[in-house]
């Protein structure tokens, strides 16, 4: 405090010496005083700030199995006397060997942060049936032992693990920021959950909890941050969703997707029955383990696959845009077996890179913008499936892909789209059928050299911009169009290049 002061100090006389001397010849007494008055206002309001941003550290130097909120067991030194009261929201209550007993929480606490030393070696703090409220200082605990109750313990910061003994609630635990284990602590899950909730926009967070066995665990987190977020599980965590589970990461700054809010699988996430969905307004990265028995997965963002998944019981699978920033797209460059899924519906791109491969049971897939297959890449679905593709086909001649195929250029994707697929085979006629919005801005489905579209008898070929804004659908072909008897009509709002 007595640094303040001497801030406030030297802030005031340069402020007096500022306004007496640099601009006293061009102001009037008043305009000064007023001038000086507000000058030294905003020096004492910086001050101001930067002292409450300060948390004040006191410490336990209680009797064995005294209470939290007795102000005779604090104190602003290690071991020192009682010259303090019992830590509120601007302190940190520490806990070290000065004060090397146990404690007992009587009453809801609510504090900066909790900061439990290594050399708190003998005693025990016990929630009991009492409410901690944990501010952004954190929860820290690298000895002893703390001892959760039946109710909530709420971290508005991150919890920091590194030894001693942890036994969480059996209630619901919530962490707005990170959690980080290192060395050989104890966690105990308690029969309790723990959620990764909150509103916490001051940047990336993670899971890093190798060797933590969680009960439960939920993650729903809505942000406003100016700028991208990322959630990282790191490699060892174990992730366990429970059934039905709904995983929510919304970055709301400009609306839904403006920013990302990104999840990143190091880890291991596992999910039970039911559906599992995924809010995540940014992509989806697993570069770990993903498995469960659900039968429905929902994948409401971009959803990028660097490893093997495999889930046996799914039957369904989704993907569709949440906000403007996850829009539904899949890209595979590992493996998934989706052997027993039925119904595969996805409202953004189908990617699956070289070398990669896919296996869906599916009779038919429905993909809003573009399957790519590409160069030594394999899917495999159903005998003679039906893709209803809203954007670009693009299947590379080295690829396998199931062939005798219907093929439906539909739906209602706005932008540029190529059909290059010079090896597949088909079982009917394509269909070309496309109304799309596109603001000002022109469509064109290009049929690339080499790919023959045979369109059968009495084809029509509709390509429809509705914007009335300059906007129109056009056709480029620069392959073979064949059709067959009877009449053939385009209706093209642009213009059929040929």
């Amino acid at each position: 405090m007595r640094s303040h002061l001497r801030v406030v100090q030297l802030c005031c006389i340069i402020v007096h010496k500022y306004v007496t001397k640099t601009v006293a010849s061009k102001i009037n007494k008043g305009l000064k005083k007023v001038l000086l008055l507000t000058l030294i206002s905003g020096c004492l309001f910086f001050v101001a700030s930067v002292d409450s941003a300060s948390a004040a550290v006191k410490y336990w130097i209680g009797p064995g199995g005294g209470n939290f909120t007795a102000n005779s067991n604090w104190s602003t030194t290690s071991g020192g006397s009682n010259d303090t009261v019992a830590p509120t929201a601007s302190d940190i209550a520490t806990f070290d060997s000065g004060g090397n007993t146990n404690c007992t929480i009587d009453g809801a606490i609510s504090v900066a942060g909790i900061d439990i030393k290594a050399t708190y070696t003998l005693g025990t703090i016990s929630q009991g049936s009492s409410t901690v409220a944990v501010g952004t200082s954190h929860f820290t605990q690298a000895g002893g032992t703390f001892t959760g109750g039946n109710v909530a313990i709420t971290i508005t910061g991150s919890f920091i693990i590194s030894g001693g003994t942890f036994t969480s609630t059996s209630g619901v635990m919530t962490i707005s920021q990170s959690f980080t284990k290192t060395g050989t602590p104890t966690f105990n899950a308690n029969g309790g959950a723990v959620t990764f909730g909150g509103t916490y926009a001051g940047g990336n967070t993670s899971i890093d909890a190798s060797g933590i066995t969680f009960n439960l665990i939920t993650i729903n987190r809505t942000a406003a941050r100016d700028g991208n977020m990322t959630l990282t599980i790191a490699s060892g965590t174990t992730i366990s969703l429970g059934n039905t589970p709904t995983v929510t990461l919304a970055n709301g700054a400009y609306g839904v997707g403006y920013y990302k809010y990104n999840l990143i699988n190091n880890g291991i996430i596992t999910v039970g029955t039911g559906t599992a969905t995924f809010m995540i307004s940014g992509t989806f990265t697993n570069t770990g383990s993903f498995s469960g028995d659900v039968t429905t997965l929902s994948l409401n963002c971009n959803f990028t696959n660097n490893a093997t998944i495999t889930l046996a019981s799914l039957t369904t699978f989704t993907s569709v845009a949440y906000g403007i920033g996850g829009l539904g797209n899949l890209i595979n460059n590992g493996t998934l077996n989706f052997n027993n899924v039925t119904t595969f519906n996805i409202a953004g791109s189908l990617t699956n890179n070289a070398g990669f491969t896919i296996t869906i049971a599916a009779p038919t897939l429905t993909i809003g913008g573009t399957l790519t297959n590409a160069t030594g890449s394999t899917i495999t679905t159903a005998a003679s499936p039906t893709f209803n593709v809203g954007g670009g086909f693009v299947i590379s001649n080295t690829s396998t892909f199931p062939g005798n195929i219907t093929l439906n250029l539909n739906g209602t994707y706005a932008g540029n789209s190529t059909i290059d697929a010079p090896a597949v085979t088909y079982a009917v006629p394509v269909t070309i059928n496309r109304t799309t919005y596109f603001l000002e801005r022109s469509s064109t489905l290009t049929i690339a050299s080499g790919t023959t579209i045979s369109l059968g008898n009495n084809p029509t070929i509709t390509l429809n911009n509705t914007d009335m804004y300059g906007g129109a659908y056009h056709l480029t072909n620069n392959g073979t169009i064949t059709v067959g008897t009877g009449t053939a009509t385009f209706n093209i709002d642009g213009t059929f290049t040929n």
